[in-house]
């Protein structure tokens, strides 16, 4: 029978190891079995001995730390300030003498007490760290002391025994004098053992005297220069932490393994013969602080003085009748008792050292055998293998006439016939590869040649088109661009003609002057209009317009829609109605101006293509959640041609020179891109001479219940289909009673100006403190409220007025800020106030927020409803930095009020940026963003658009607390101030000359 190389290796190999092992193994276990129970007791006492030296460091530097405070100067000192102030009947100033030692006390727990003073002392003394602890071991206390170090209370017991400061505010108050700490303590460096707390848990103390001396001999209680007792409060836990956690192995850098067991168990017992750590296989089932007693061998030796030996190792019952082996330490100057113990049974079972030998022997077995089968298989197996590889690398560097010669039956012999044969095949199929690699190039380089060709043609068809493409996106862009720049300039001196026009207006004018006003009126509102579209529509062709989503009344919106238009159909003598569906949603959220804009777009255009008829405007909702709206008209009606050209931008149903119906073609544009880009879709069925309908659907956001900062709902019949009035309503709130409380002069001018012309009885205050006195004892129908005021800011103020509760709970309070900023409006709503009004003042806007809480009446005829004329000013001039007619326009067209406002502004603000600069260098942000946005709420006021622009991004700037960004955008801020103050004085000049 002929056995293969495998089978000869694998008997060879069991021959080898088998008997061997067998003999060698049987010596070992013997050996090694008799000094088991000896190794593991002083693997024990390695434990126990690398625990001792950690509890002595632990006693040490806690006694350091109390040692070290109780010689720090600074609670020295305020010790003897807190024994003077007491002395000198001053409780005030001796409560804060003790706030001050807590907050100290505070400090030094919460960062690293003991680092703190171990590197005072060495900075101070040169002392080195062992030398402190007085050990040649050393130890890295920086790295381990948030694991070795924690306080639970830090106290002083004055002079009285009784603890007047400490980390623990239930503390403070407690009568110690009956105590050993306050006993001992006084005469020197004290250790209380592990006792309960009132509190349950198991805590040491180690404590200090403090010895000083007290000012002018203020306390005479102060003997001998004794203040107190300084001491600390060490939980029980952290002595269970030094028996039984990794702490316990680590000193210098060693870590001794003592082949751990479940019943491996580590404590400390103190000289009453009790457990002061939790028992390490009790924790879990039972507590064992102060609770479990021991009186066995280890703590007898430690507590009897007779007994020399203070150490040992061996065999004993434990404190449950257990056969145990133990090691155990005394600590002697506190007579604790260090065990760590562990089953007899299972200590004379664990045979680590048998497996290390058993490893080094089966080792070497494995090293001796390995050689043994090399020279074995040397001739066997690598010889034949090495001449196999031979041949191999030949073939590989293309020799494919090699061939082996094959010797034996075995696995090798069969090894090499099959070479032989693979290096047959390899002959004859490179052969063969070689031709049709020939074929395959040739092929190759034909359709590469054609690609290639393809691939040019492509690159420059693509080129062509990219240049194409960014022709076109460049030209859209200047198109935008172009759109923009023109609407903001033209906007410009619109704003001034506007003004101007109101401000003759408000003249003394005849009948025919008067039509021209109204006409250049009208006029120049339909030229702003056109400008605002083309505004709107280049910020949309570009993506740039962002949409609000606020909650909003529907039908509310829907009804103002068609009132704000009604004048303008029964010009026409067209009826203009509304039909609301029952279930139309009253509260949704969304962008209302955007949605209005829509709707005032497609009314207008009904209006202007109706001649008689009537239009309606409806809203219902739909199945899917969605708001369905349609405007249909009695119009001229489209074809189905023009319908292609509705909505492209400047193009019309009637796009000939001689058209009947003007406009720029952008309102329809306009109106489907804000549909779109609120996530709905507009469309339009029409027959020419039969009227059209547009409609659209919105996926508005539906809320069932009001906003808590929504304004009341509008009573609407949504029902019945509705017909609107267009009246409109003149503001008059004459013998009412208004209070505003504003600090700044020049804008209590500005308020009062715009509101006395609506008949308000006015009286004013200049912080949040007067006002809430005043409104005790006046009878205000209304409260205007400054937000930013100095003493008490209107926020404080409206909530202490809401706190006087009574008539008080329901006075309408209005906020007014120049922080416009999303979320102020809340802050004000979540403080009490009814309402929020932004800084500049709009005086439509302040009248239309106040009638909701203000009934307004009919002005009677006994006032004049005519503003009065201004001075005797030939013209307005040009003032850099403002806009003239929008200040004047704030203010009714009264320029002498308007001059007197400039000039208080001038007089006020001429050193306001240097202040500003002044506050940023020393680190004032928040002085400086006060003053900031004072400027800017000024500023928007009086018509210093730039001014008012920059000294809010000023303020935000210093909100956000950016020290150089602030001081880099300061020049610009002086700069325009500047500008605005120049401006006045010369304004000032010309007056004075006039005059």
């Amino acid at each position: 029978m002929k056995l293969s190389i495998s089978n000869k290796l694998i008997l060879i190999t069991l021959l080898a190891i088998f008997f061997p092992a067998l003999i060698g193994g049987n010596i070992l276990y013997r050996e090694v079995s008799e000094n088991v129970g000896f190794t593991k007791l002083n693997d024990l006492m390695n434990i126990i001995d690398a625990r001792y030296i950690h509890v002595l460091d632990f006693l040490k530097q806690q006694q350091f730390i109390v040692n070290t405070l109780a010689d720090d100067r600074s609670i020295h000192d305020r010790l003897v300030n807190y024994y003077d102030d007491v002395g000198k009947h001053s409780p005030a100033k001796s409560s804060e003498a003790l706030q001050k030692i807590k907050l100290h006390f505070n400090h030094l727990k919460s960062g690293s007490l003991l680092d703190w003073h171990v590197m005072k002392s060495e900075k101070a003394a040169g002392v080195s760290l062992q030398k402190v602890f007085g050990r040649d071991v050393k130890w890295d206390m920086y790295r381990l002391n948030e694991r070795l170090y924690r306080i639970d209370e830090l106290f002083i017991i004055g002079i009285d025994g009784k603890i007047i400061v400490s980390t623990r505010a239930d503390s403070v108050g407690a009568d110690m004098s009956g105590t050993d700490v306050s006993k001992y303590g006084r005469n020197g460096p004290y250790i209380r053992d592990v006792n309960e707390d009132s509190d349950g848990i198991a805590r040491m103390v180690f404590a200090a005297p403090l010895i000083g001396s007290v000012n002018n001999g203020a306390m005479t209680h102060a003997k001998d220069g004794f203040l107190g007792i300084i001491a600390l409060k060490i939980s029980a836990d952290f002595l269970t932490d030094l028996m039984t956690g990794d702490l316990g192995n680590q000193i210098g850098g060693k870590l001794f393994f003592a082949g751990y067991t479940p019943s491996t168990d580590f404590y400390m017992i103190n000289k009453e013969g009790y457990m002061i750590t939790q028992s390490k296989v009790l924790k879990g089932k039972r507590k064992t602080i102060l609770k479990q007693q021991v009186r066995t061998i280890p703590w007898q030796r430690c507590v009897n003085e007779a007994i020399p030996v203070r150490e040992a190792q061996e065999f004993y019952e434990n404190y449950d009748g257990v056969a145990v082996g133990g090691a155990s330490m005394c600590v002697f100057d506190l007579k604790w008792t260090m065990v760590v113990e562990q089953n007899k049974d299972e200590i004379l079972t664990l045979f680590t050292s048998i497996e290390r030998t058993m490893t080094m022997v089966g080792l070497a077995m494995a090293i001796a055998i390995s050689l043994l089968l090399y020279f074995m298989i040397r001739n066997v197996i690598i010889n034949p293998i090495n001449k196999l590889s031979d041949a191999t690398a030949q073939i590989r560097y293309g020799n494919y006439d090699v061939r082996i010669q094959s010797r034996g039956d075995d696995e090798v012999g069969r090894l090499g016939l099959s070479f032989n044969r693979m290096a047959e095949d390899i002959q004859q199929k490179t052969l063969a590869l070689v031709v049709n690699n020939q074929k395959l190039e040739d092929r190759v380089t034909w359709r590469t040649k054609e690609l290639s060709e393809a691939n040019e043609a492509l690159s420059l068809e693509v080129s062509q088109r990219q240049q194409a493409q960014q022709e076109a996106e460049h030209a859209n862009q200047a198109k935008s661009q172009f759109l923009a720049t023109m609407s903001h300039e033209i906007r410009t001196p619109m704003n001034g003609v506007l003004g101007m026009i109101h401000l003759l207006s408000k003249t003394t004018l005849d009948s025919r002057q008067r039509h021209l006003v109204d006409t250049a009126t009208s006029s120049s509102e339909l030229l702003l209009n056109v400008i605002n579209d083309i505004l709107d529509f280049s910020k949309l062709d570009a993506d740039k317009v962002e949409l609000e989503s606020i909650p909003f009344e529907l039908p509310a919106l829907l009804v103002q829609c068609v009132e704000l238009l009604t004048s303008q159909a029964q010009l026409k003598h067209v009826d203009l109605r509304y039909s609301l569906s029952a279930d139309l949603p009253h509260w949704v959220k969304g962008d209302p101006t955007r949605l209005s804009q829509i709707l005032n777009n497609l009314i207008s255009n009904a209006i202007k293509f109706t001649k008689r008829g009537t239009i309606l405007l409806y809203a219902g909702f739909l199945e899917d959640r969605r708001i369905h709206i349609v405007v249909k008209d009695q119009g001229i009606g489209i074809s189905e041609a023009q319908q292609r050209l509705l909505f492209q931008a400047f193009s019309q149903v009637d796009g000939s020179h001689t058209r009947k119906y003007g406009g720029t073609g952008l309102g329809l544009a306009i109106s489907q891109k804000l549909v779109m880009a609120m996530g709905g879709k507009i469309k339009v069925t029409s027959n020419l001479n039969r009227g059209s309908e547009f409609s659209f659907d919105l996926p508005l956001e539906v809320l069932l219940d009001r906003p808590s900062d929504a304004e009341e709902p509008s009573p609407i019949n949504a029902t019945d289909e509705n017909r609107a009035t267009g009246e409109l309503q003149e503001w008059w709130f004459g013998g009412n009673r208004l209070l505003l409380v504003e600090d700044n002069p020049i804008n209590q001018e500005v308020a009062k100006e715009i509101l006395a012309d609506a008949g308000f009885d006015i009286d004013f205050r200049e912080n949040g403190a007067d006002a809430v006195t005043a409104v005790q004892y006046g009878n205000f129908d209304l409260v205007l409220m400054d937000i930013q005021m100095p003493i008490m800011d209107g926020l404080q103020a409206c909530r202490f007025i809401r706190a006087l509760g009574g008539r008080f709970a329901e006075l309408p309070i209005i906020a007014m800020t120049a922080n416009a900023l999303e979320g102020d409006s809340n802050k004000s709503l979540a403080a009490g106030m009814n309402g929020h009004i932004a800084k500049p003042i709009k005086p439509d806007a302040v009248f239309k927020e106040i009638a909701r809480w203000v009934k307004a009446s009919k002005k009677p005829n006994s006032v004049s409803t005519m503003a009065p004329a201004p001075e005797q000013q030939s013209a307005i001039p040009t003032v850099p930095g403002i806009n003239v007619a929008e200040g004047l326009q704030m203010l009714r067209g009264k320029w002498s009020s308007y001059l007197k406002i400039l000039l208080s502004f001038r007089d006020v603000h001429t050193d306001t940026a240097d202040a500003i600069i002044m506050h940023i260098e020393n680190e004032e942000l928040d002085r400086a963003g006060f003053l900031a946005h004072r400027l800017k709420g000024i500023a928007g006021n009086i018509g210093a658009r730039d001014l008012y622009l920059k000294a809010g991004e000023m303020e935000a700037v210093c909100r956000d607390q950016n020290q150089s960004l602030a001081m880099s955008s300061m020049q610009e801020l002086k700069t325009y101030l500047h500008e605005v103050i120049h401006g006045i004085g010369e304004l000032n000049k010309i007056t004075t000359v006039d005059s």
